[in-house]
């Protein structure tokens, strides 16, 4: 764990000594990619814990050396189907249930993920 605040502390010198639009991103690929590993970790290590889980027909654990707990419960998700909706209320109706908020949204955009976007949508 001292790599990463190491790694940690070492960055946010490099972001505070510079103003280069060029080296911020370039800290943020790198950053990201290391994101990116972490999450794939963090997803392979709760599958396994949940299929172990399972297995054994647990829906709680509770680790006495770290404290940590994990839970498996059931919940749902709702949507609303907003073509039936609109089918069933009339414009003025649907235009006063609807809300709509906005808000800016940034998006950095690597070279190889504009490659797998380029393959999904045949650019």
């Amino acid at each position: 764990m001292s790599d990463v605040n190491e790694f940690i502390k070492n960055t946010n010198k490099l972001i505070t000594d510079s103003d280069k639009i060029e080296d911020w991103l370039a800290i943020w690929s790198e950053s990201n990619k290391m994101l990116k590993a972490m999450q794939e970790l963090d997803e392979r290590i709760k599958t396994k814990v949940k299929a172990y889980m399972k297995e054994k027909k647990w829906d709680k654990y509770q680790d006495e050396h770290s404290h940590i707990s994990v839970s498996i419960s059931k919940s749902e998700r709702r949507s609303i189907d907003e073509d039936m909706v609109k089918k069933l209320l009339s414009k003025d109706d649907f235009d006063r249930v609807l809300k709509i908020s906005s808000f800016e949204r940034m998006n950095i955009t690597t070279p190889e993920q504009r490659e797998k976007l380029k393959k999904m949508f045949g650019g």
